[in-house]
Order: structure tokens, then C-alpha cells, then sequence
């Protein structure tokens, strides 16, 4: 029964109530608006949101932070007008954080853009903080972050960063974030991927032959992998499934295999993320640290999930060793006569 969520040789079953919410999400809107510069400070703390023209802090534009390791440390007040900036006068929407990293930027960077099809209107400025280094508009051209963006209507000319000097936004909408990193997300961020997988099923390459059923994402060419890749590879090729290596394809077409698995499987890590783009699948997560946000994205996607226990070491920060022989015994549980 799709929506399930299954945990194979764990320790401990971890908590998953609550990882999805219907709750309606906030809106506000603000004239005048400061937007301070983003400072990232010792003991993984960091600055820089919105405050309105009163001098106090924005709540809503603060990253939800409760599950992060990283938290913010904006004060609840300033005084306006102590934030040396030029004044932005377009009509704009400030999206929080953007994320280089492909994970993040499609849990969080993407998960306030709800509000644009919401309001039905265009903005004449996106707003995003750099979340890490001096913002830069290449950044727009990297294939996902174009793609994703394209996807959901968003002109890339009108995406624009908070400099480093700070910034007032005249006449600014907040969205709340629809996805909170290893907490929850809200039902309706599923709307969002689902336009993105919708636009990758119509994308010329994903008629590049029948989609597979079974699919094995590889980390293989990945820094932070299983020193034993190749071996878990051949276990599930073995049990039927096509080996794909996401970041040899472009990003349409990892979408479109993804869209298009009735079966998903991987070691946990960001490129089990691409989840998210299936819907009622069956998922087979090798999991060697609990990855809360895929719970979240099982969930949210209602994907028959099997999050199997499986390290047997881990000689380096970015390298474990799976366990090989639970593995075979997981899948064979798994690929049982229900999934047959």
C-alpha cells in the first residue's frame, strides 16, 4: 500500500509522526522592508533576513532552522535605517536562502515559490540570500537550478541576490518555506515537484526509450559514496534493475527516469532526493545515517518507502562500507510477491 514507511534491520524505528502537515501557509507583505547582508559566524550560526520598516525582525523570512545544524542569530530588533543600503523599488518576492548544493536548493530554495502561482502574478524581482559566497549570476545557469526555475515560471533576468551591503525592498511579499529541513513539509510543496516532473515528461529526451521500472541510483562517481559501490550495484542489477548514474544525464531526463520508476533505490544522500519527483513508488533506501528529510519527501510523495540499516564500517568521513548480505536479504524481502 503506497504511503508506508518500512525500516529494515534498524536499531531503533525513528519517530515519523508528523512529517507531512496540511496547515495553510503565511503570506505577508511589506513596504519598506530591510534586508541585511548574510554573515555566517563561529558555532554554525549565521545572520542576515528581513526586518520591516519599524525595525523588527521578519520571523517568516528567517530559515526554519528547529531540525538544522545551522541556526540563525538575527536580533528581534534594529534600528531603522542602521542598515547602510540602496532601495530596491521593483515589486519583489523574497525566496530565502539559495542553495548551490542540488538537495538543498530543491527542498528549501525552491520551497517558498508556492505564493507565485498562488497570487497568479509575476514579480518584477526574485529575491534569494546567498547562502554561501559572494553571489554570483552564473549560479542561475547551472542545469538544475535553470531547469527547476523554468519549470515553475520564474524568468532567471529577474532573479536577484541580497548584496553584501544590504538591501530595502520597498514593496516585498514573504512566503513561508513549505519544506523545514529534518522536521517537516507542508502537502503543498508536493504541487511544486510535481510541475517540475510534468515539464521533464514532456522534454523531448524523456522519449529516449521506455522508462525503466527498476531503478538503482549510483553514487559511483560521487567524493561521499559506499567503498563497496560497485558491489551493491551488481546485487540489485542481478535483481533487475538498471543501473543509473544521475549526473551523467542531464537533469531533465534524471527527472524523467526518476517520474517514471515503479521501483527507486540508492544509498541514502542526495541522489535519492530525485524521490521526490516520483510519485507512489516503491523506494529502496540503504541507508548508513538517518536522513530525516527523505522520510519527509517518502511521505510527502506517498512512496512505499524501505529504509534498510546497513553499514558494517566506515573507514573515512565521506566513505562507509555497506553490509552486502543484508542487503540481498532486504531486496529479497522487499521484491517478496507483493512487488514480484
Amino acid at each position: 500500500m503506497p504511503g508506508r514507511l518500512h525500516f529494515l534491520n534498524y536499531p531503533q524505528v525513528p519517530a515519523v509522526d508528523r512529517l507531512v502537515h496540511d496547515m495553510p501557509p503565511a503570506l505577508e507583505h511589506h513596504t519598506g522592508c530591510i534586508a541585511t547582508p548574510r554573515r555566517h559566524l563561529p558555532g554554525s550560526q549565521f545572520t542576515g533576513c528581513l526586518y520591516a520598516n519599524d525595525g523588527r525582525l521578519v520571523r517568516l523570512s528567517q530559515r526554519p532552522s528547529s531540525g538544522a545544524a545551522f541556526q540563525p542569530v538575527d536580533p528581534a530588533i534594529i534600528e531603522a535605517g542602521s542598515v547602510p543600503a540602496s532601495v530596491e523599488t521593483a515589486r519583489s518576492i523574497y525566496l530565502g536562502n539559495f542553495f548551490l548544493h542540488f538537495g538543498h536548493f530543491l527542498l528549501e530554495s525552491l520551497s517558498r515559490l508556492w505564493a507565485v502561482e498562488s497570487l497568479g502574478q509575476s514579480f518584477e524581482a526574485y529575491y534569494f540570500h546567498a547562502w554561501e559566497g559572494t553571489p554570483d549570476r552564473r549560479w542561475l545557469d547551472i542545469e538544475f537550478v535553470a531547469t527547476c526555475l523554468a519549470a515553475l515560471g520564474i524568468p532567471a533576468e529577474r532573479v536577484r541576490f541580497i548584496p553584501e551591503s544590504g538591501l530595502v525592498l520597498a514593496d516585498c511579499v514573504v512566503p513561508q518555506q513549505l519544506f523545514e529541513v529534518n522536521r517537516h513539509a507542508s502537502r503543498r510543496f508536493g504541487g511544486l515537484l510535481s510541475e517540475i516532473t510534468d515539464r521533464a515528461r514532456a522534454a523531448p529526451s524523456a522519449g529516449l526509450g521506455a522508462p525503466a521500472e527498476r531503478v538503482y541510483l549510483s553514487r559511483v562517481r560521487q567524493t561521499r559514496r559506499a567503498e563497496n559501490e560497485d558491489a551493491i550495484e551488481r546485487i540489485f542489477q542481478e535483481a533487475g534493475f538498471d543501473i543509473v548514474i544521475p549526473e551523467e544525464l542531464p537533469f531533465l531526463r534524471q527527472v524523467a527516469i526518476a517520474a517514471g520508476a515503479r521501483m527507486l533505490a540508492g544509498c541514502a544522500g542526495s541522489n535519492m532526493h530525485l524521490a521526490a519527483f516520483a510519485e507512489r513508488a516503491v523506494i529502496v533506501s540503504l541507508d548508513h545515517r538517518l536522513v530525516r528529510n527523505q522520510l519527509i519527501l517518502d511521505a510527502l510523495r506517498e512512496h512505499d518507502a524501505y529504509h534498510v540499516w546497513v553499514p558494517q564500517g566506515q573507514p573515512g568521513r565521506d566513505r562507509w562500507i555497506v553490509d552486502e548480505a543484508l542487503v540481498g536479504a532486504a531486496l529479497a524481502q522487499v521484491l517478496g510477491p507483493t512487488h514480484a
